[in-house]
């Protein structure tokens, strides 16, 4: 492959294509083209001067010397670095290619990653990623929060940055190594990888030891304008998303056409209607479409447009299973998931959509849950076993050190309500206080309508650990917690997808053994059976892949 730098090899061709260069910038693009052809008499070979000695001719209004130059970068740069194909199409000298070559695209923006984000956010008013996530939030709520989000072209990050506080996992993807490495800079990204999203999606990078169907959101800002047609984008994200999820995404407006048109700026564009056909070719339905001034060019506005769509359930035409890609096998497979999922659906087994719970509904269920989970806590009160979770560690510090339980229990805490806070939103944080306040206080005056004469504390240990099980696992539902450990658990499944339930039985054996310091080695056994019992019960039940309202 030729090297992009811009030097022949040869001191007398370099200087003349220097005095070249001096009467361009002069405007005398006759005089630099007459230069640059004596440098390539010295260096025929050399294909960044022929790609320049393109520009001068084009410039100095020769068009069919212009073409001819770049015809001789394409034959001495088969990989195209430069980009010359791409402006042979802008001068109508051949036919658009349906995506860019990759090795420009990955060039240009290694080339202009250093700065890019001060060229574009500071002098071409570039708006994208935060007119994107606005646009998200407005649909799904300002507190709205995916499990896994992948921004797929995500450049120097600048979306992952406006987008972080509402994703568990956030994913990002570029060809670009030079922008990747400013991406990791911002560290916000759990993950970041190389992707081409011209190749079919096995190839793209997008996946390797990552399995499919993971992402809730799938963003795209401003990258689409980089990859022509768009087919092999478009299957990849259907094989990327979860059923019901979200690809939200930007385009350069192609005005009324049907068919992507390649600016002068070697960008893009796309018709509302050619992306309207691609995302019912893949099984996208559209949920919201917004037109912006996306960035200014040349002192001149670019008009965009700005997609979210969702991914639907319904079978696609014969089209959508024989996509660009050819993989009819694994189509096959995902239709056959889809008809389970449709079974499912009548039979009222699952809501593939996700849905924001309304307020009154995350009312009566917090105040169900914290009342179940209270009467949880009265049992294991009345048989004398001992609490788990940051409770267990109150409990345990109130006996060794006589200082009142209350003040340990809120200190003990406050790691977890800034970690809540921080990680997961005053949403989270709000109802978690709440049910927290509520727990408290049913169990405060529930011996007055509850009285327990005589319990055995083995049986007692497992069926509170089944009511505090049903207690958390409707708070998680509504997206709160009863404090402490639990806030950890619920931050951890939705970041790295380990298990809530596991995380709460993993820290509640360690409270529990550092309990037989203060309590009868039986009832340890007894609290340490329903700790099992409980966080058991969380595990098989508490799974993001099986309930996704929000």
């Amino acid at each position: 492959m030729t090297s992009p730098h811009f030097s022949s090899g040869d001191l007398i061709a370099d200087r003349r294509a220097d005095y070249a260069r001096m009467f361009a910038e002069s405007g005398e693009f006759a005089e630099a083209q007459e230069l640059m052809e004596q440098a390539l008499e010295q260096v025929p070979g050399w294909a960044a001067g022929w790609f320049r000695l393109a520009e001068y001719a084009e410039k100095s209004g020769r068009k069919e010397a212009a073409a001819a130059a770049l015809e001789k970068v394409v034959a001495l740069d088969p990989s195209d670095i430069f980009g010359a194909s791409l402006k042979l199409a802008v001068l109508g000298m051949a036919k658009a290619p349906a995506a860019p070559p990759m090795h420009y695209v990955e060039r240009l923006f290694d080339d202009y990653a250093d700065r890019f984000d001060t060229a574009l956010v500071e002098r071409l008013d570039y708006t994208v990623p935060q007119t994107l996530a606005k646009l998200v939030r407005k649909h799904s709520g300002e507190d709205a929060h995916f499990g896994l989000v992948a921004d797929i072209g995500c450049g120097t990050g600048l979306f992952g940055v406006e987008f972080r506080n509402n994703a568990g996992r956030l994913e990002g993807f570029d060809l670009s190594t030079g922008m990747l490495a400013k991406a990791e800079e911002k560290a916000v990204y759990d993950h970041l990888a190389q992707a081409d999203l011209s190749l079919p999606a096995e190839d793209s990078g997008l996946f390797g030891d990552l399995p499919e169907a993971r992402a809730d959101l799938v963003s795209a800002a401003d990258v689409l304008m980089y990859l022509g047609d768009l087919g092999q984008v478009f299957a990849s994200v259907t094989r990327l998303a979860k059923p019901g999820s979200l690809f939200a995404f930007s385009v350069e407006d192609g005005g009324d056409g049907e068919a992507p048109v390649l600016r002068p700026s070697l960008r893009y564009a796309h018709p509302e209607a050619f992306i309207r056909r691609r995302m019912a070719e893949t099984g996208f339905d559209l949920v919201a479409l917004e037109k912006s001034v996306i960035r200014q060019d040349g002192g001149q506005p670019v008009h965009g447009l700005l997609f979210l769509a969702r991914r639907s359930h319904r079978r696609r035409a014969k089209s959508h299973r024989l996509h660009a890609s050819g993989d009819a096998l694994y189509n096959d497979k995902n239709h056959r998931r889809s008809a389970m999922d449709g079974d499912k659906r009548r039979f009222g087994f699952w809501n593939p959509t996700p849905t924001r719970h309304t307020p009154l509904e995350d009312a009566q269920g917090l105040f169900a849950s914290s009342m179940i989970a209270a009467l949880g806590l009265a049992l294991m009160s009345s048989a004398g076993l001992v609490a788990s979770g940051t409770a267990g560690v109150a409990f345990i510090l109130h006996y060794l050190t006589g200082v009142s339980f209350g003040i340990y229990y809120t200190v003990v805490n406050i790691p977890f309500y800034i970690l809540a806070l921080k990680r997961l939103g005053w949403s989270f944080t709000i109802k978690t206080v709440l049910a927290v306040t509520m727990t408290s206080i049913i169990t405060e005056f529930q011996p007055q309508f509850v009285r327990i004469e005589s319990i055995d504390p083995m049986w007692t240990a497992v069926l509170a650990g089944i009511l505090l099980g049903f207690g958390l696992l409707g708070l998680y539902r509504h997206r709160a917690s009863l404090g402490g450990v639990g806030v950890l658990a619920v931050y951890l499944q939705e970041r790295f997808g380990i298990r809530a339930g596991l995380v709460q039985l993993a820290f509640d054996l360690f409270v529990l053994i550092a309990a037989f310091a203060v309590a009868a080695p039986f009832i340890v056994l007894c609290s340490v059976v329903g700790a099992v019992v409980l966080n058991l019960f969380l595990t098989v039940n508490h799974r993001a892949d099986r309930y996704i309202a929000m």
